[in-house]
């Protein structure tokens, strides 16, 4: 039901790191956190496959505001443009037949609505991971197949779609330029507000979860059990570098706020750059969890989600 309090175990951990639990799900099986999104420092979104929940008191209670009640959707990450406007993305449809999904709210996420998307019906066994946007301009990415908007999310058309092109992520620096990556190390980028994309090099074959440009300075983790993978470019896209980390877990999630970044990944992984990504120490951890998402505020407050509704929280 619409409204109902998510249930999880509220713990006061504190640990000598600026990482604290603030929570964890009651269940083995409650689903994961896959994306964070936070207004201010109270209030805030968490999408899990399921459901949409919002928190007014930074992450200690949860509501939930949007649910697959019928098991017909399946909702993989949430993005707020602004106070307003916000879009939730996945993939509706059973079995293998299931296609991209796109919800919208231009009141706050007081209500949402579906959002049209033209050849629907040509584009199965798939739907999307990702969505990113620069002003009006926006790309929605997913299995063969990438959507823009040049009306602020209003409408989308199908703007590419190949065969065996998987994409978990995007990510766009201007309305000109923007970058997706996905499975087997594919990057692909436009230089053209999505015209056309081509495939730069990755140097691996592993999975890419997530891309994030701050600035001109981009970032992609990813890699696969027992493997991590982080890869920089310093020239908006054009070239990416491998950046050397002693770890070996999968990494899921990185976000920077000025010269300060965090990455998250497998069995609790927390990382932490003050140097603008140059080096990056473990962090103590509070959780063997999977950390899969990253929101930060300022440098000094942030949150991380993942398996089992476990929310941590940054604060300094």
């Amino acid at each position: 039901m619409v409204g109902t309090l998510l249930a999880i175990t509220i713990w006061a951990a504190c640990t000598d790191s600026n990482w604290h639990l603030v929570g964890t799900g009651e269940h083995p099986h409650d689903p994961p956190f896959l994306a964070l999104s936070f207004t201010d420092s109270d209030h805030g979104w968490g999408i899990t496959p399921t459901a949409l929940f919002e928190t007014s008191d930074g992450g200690q209670k949860w509501i939930s505001r949007l649910e697959s009640s019928d098991g017909r959707r399946t909702f993989v990450s949430v993005n707020f443009v602004n106070r307003h406007n916000g879009f939730i993305v996945g993939a509706q449809g059973t079995g293998t037949e299931r296609s991209p999904l796109i919800v919208r709210t231009i009141d706050g996420g007081k209500s949402w609505q579906d959002t049209s998307i033209p050849d629907r019906s040509t584009v199965t066994r798939g739907g999307l991971h990702g969505v990113g946007f620069c002003a009006d301009l926006g790309w929605a990415v997913g299995v063969n197949v990438i959507l823009d908007t040049t009306n602020g999310g209003q409408t989308w058309e199908m703007q590419r779609k190949n065969k065996d092109e998987v994409l978990f992520s995007v990510a766009c620096l201007s309305a000109s330029r923007a970058c997706a990556v996905g499975q087997n190390g594919l990057i692909l980028c436009t230089k053209d507000g999505g015209k056309t994309w081509v495939s730069q090099t990755s140097g691996t074959t592993d999975n890419l979860a997530r891309i994030r440009f701050f600035g001109e300075d981009g970032w992609i983790v990813g890699g696969i059990a027992g493997k991590s993978v982080l890869l920089r470019t310093r020239d908006a896209g054009t070239n990416w570098q491998p950046q050397q980390l002693d770890i070996s877990e999968a990494l899921f999630d990185i976000y920077f706020s000025g010269t300060r970044g965090w990455i998250v990944g497998a069995n609790g992984t927390l990382l932490q750059s003050t140097d603008g990504g140059q080096t990056w120490e473990p962090q103590v951890s509070s959780t063997k969890n999977n950390l899969m998402c990253l929101f930060f505020l300022s440098p000094h407050l942030g949150w991380a989600g993942g398996d089992k509704q476990t929310l941590l929280r940054f604060l300094e």
